[in-house]
């Protein structure tokens, strides 16, 4: 007689969350009732995708050891965690007990919970955990690594180092002790409602803060920092609040060892920093919590671009939006197709024709139209936008040319037969808006009251004398 899944020792699982996940899997059936983590058994394809995940950010990292002693590490998560690993690697003489948000021993039986212990290494992946801040508490005697990693939307990555003739990844530039240079990171600035930047040391201790700023106020996702290079051993670590005012922490994985000042033959790959950036640096950045630049529309709508002959070449957007401190702007909108399709070309996706602003900016001496409107504007001050907007094949030579179609840029094989489908399509379509920096900056943007057909922008674009461009 044929065995019972759970006769044979598995146990199926359902696992599913606010996100929408749901995953099947089997796993082997055991009892664990607290949440003291030990050398369980237990394997999953899922836990090893986790750990190889590219797109997980690191949480906290320590490299560290205990002579019979204990450690707490605090690990903050934000909103919008899909799923938190806790990975210690370590011998059996340190223990982990794991406490929820709450304060409370999280149980590792629950069915969102995924346990794994094997050659060294001992996890705990948690699908759809809730917020807040867990603890860890490490016991015991030896050396040991642990790892806390999340996969969510909020992100810092890619650190790069400014020189006068490159751009090096931060991990890989020959960094020297007590020097200072210009380094960029990246973030999910939509996400963010404010951060802070310091280095730490191997223990997760802390060296140093960093001075920085956000590179651009139009862009949410770019950070400069002018940095001092710590004489240990360090990593670069961020922590701040989300937009829901929860608190969260990124950590750079590598762990940077600064070498001492070269002399000689080791001068020639000594990073080359450029003296008059490094100046500009010193006197627009500084240390502490700083709150992301986000302008505020008020309010925004939608209509279609009509020519002078009463043909409909594109869209044209109205918004009111203010600023909230006086600084230099690109306020652009963005706009895309929504449900266009996986293998959409992109030539649906609109550009700037021309833009107004009302007031306009002082030293933005011409009137009417303009082709860009990146000025500085004043902090509270409401500023009234229009700005026209046609699909980007389409291109712009000037009153006495008129516009072109570019195509050519979609001739590689298959590519045409998408742009002619695109370009051509009948479908009425709404469009997703954003503002560069501004509060509707994200992943996903509203969508555009209207809809609009493709077909009929190509069709009054021909009726305007539009031919293929020359260029």
């Amino acid at each position: 007689m044929a065995r019972s899944a759970s006769e044979k020792g598995y146990l199926p699982v359902r696992l599913s969350g606010r996100t929408g996940l749901l995953i099947s899997a089997f796993i082997m059936l055991i009892f664990v009732g607290r949440s003291v983590l030990a050398a369980t058994p237990v394997t999953t394809l899922a836990t090893q995708q986790a750990e190889d995940d590219p797109n997980a950010q690191n949480i906290v990292i320590v490299n560290a050891e205990l002579a019979g002693g204990s450690r707490e590490v605090s690990v903050p998560l934000e909103a919008g965690g899909i799923r938190l690993e806790f990975i210690l690697d370590a011998g059996e003489g340190i223990r982990l007990t794991l406490f929820n948000p709450l304060g409370r021993l999280h149980p590792l039986d629950e069915p969102n919970i995924v346990v794994k212990s094997a050659a060294g290494r001992r996890s705990i992946l948690i699908f759809d955990p809730h917020p807040g801040e867990w603890r860890v508490r490490l016991e015991g005697t030896g050396r040991f690594t642990f790892r806390a990693i999340v996969q969510g939307e909020l992100f810092i990555c890619c650190g790069q180092i400014f020189t006068r003739s490159q751009v090096v990844a931060f991990e890989r530039g020959r960094l020297v002790a007590g020097s200072r240079g210009q380094v960029q990171l990246f973030a999910s600035g939509h996400a963010i409602e404010s951060l802070d930047i310091r280095t730490v040391d191997a223990a997760g201790n802390t060296i140093a803060p960093v001075r920085f700023r956000q590179n651009d106020p139009s862009i949410l996702s770019s950070y400069v920092l002018l940095f001092d290079v710590p004489d240990r051993p360090f990593r670069l670590l961020v922590d701040g609040r989300d937009l829901s005012g929860r608190p969260f922490q990124r950590l750079l994985p590598a762990l940077i060892t600064p070498v001492t000042s070269p002399t000689g033959a080791d001068q020639s790959d000594q990073l080359d920093f450029n003296p008059q950036a490094i100046d500009e640096l010193q006197r627009t950045t500084s240390t502490g919590r700083r709150q992301v630049v986000r302008s505020r529309i008020i309010d925004w709508s939608d209509e279609p671009l009509l020519t002078a002959k009463g043909n409909q070449i594109g869209m044209r957007i109205r918004y009111r939006i203010k600023f909230p401190v006086t600084d230099n702007y690109a306020a652009i909108p963005n706009l895309y197709p929504d449900r266009l399709g996986q293998a959409h070309t992109g030539a649906l996706n609109l550009r700037v024709r021309q833009v107004s602003v009302t007031p306009l900016p002082a030293e933005m001496e011409q009137t009417g139209w303009l082709s860009n409107a990146r000025g500085r504007y004043l902090a509270d001050v409401e500023y009234q936008f229009v700005v026209d907007m046609i699909p980007y094949y389409a291109w712009w030579q000037g009153p006495e040319n008129g516009y072109c179609i570019q195509s050519k840029p979609y001739i590689q094989p298959g590519n045409r037969e998408r742009f002619d489908r695109d370009v051509g399509s009948q479908q009425r379509l709404r469009f997703r808006f954003s503002v560069n920096g501004s509060d509707l900056e994200g992943r996903i943007g509203p969508l555009t009251e209207k809809t609009y057909v493709p077909a009929t922008w190509l069709r009054s674009l021909k009726l305007e004398g539009a031919g293929e461009c020359s260029f």
